[in-house]
């Protein structure tokens, strides 16, 4: 009788072991997935111009179109 709650409290604990390891694998796919998400914001984050290069392009944007604009309305008048 010994015996069988034994081997009785074994099954059980080998349940609760494989429940526990389908536990830890899906943390574990999901912190796999967190940390690819991770990476490929940090990546997108890298790839892009500073602050001050979109400033400067934005500044010669203007600059330029001003120009234009202005050669366009002076070409205009004088015909």
């Amino acid at each position: 009788m010994g015996q069988g709650n034994r081997d009785e409290h074994s099954m059980n604990g080998a349940n609760v072991d494989l429940e526990k390891c389908g536990r830890h694998s899906a943390e574990i796919l999901s912190l796999k997935d967190s940390d690819k998400r991770q990476w490929d914001l940090i990546e997108r984050i890298q790839n892009r111009l500073p602050v001050w290069a979109t400033f400067v392009f934005g500044i010669l944007t203007l600059t330029i179109g001003w120009l234009l604009a202005s050669g366009f309305h002076s070409f205009m008048k004088g015909q």
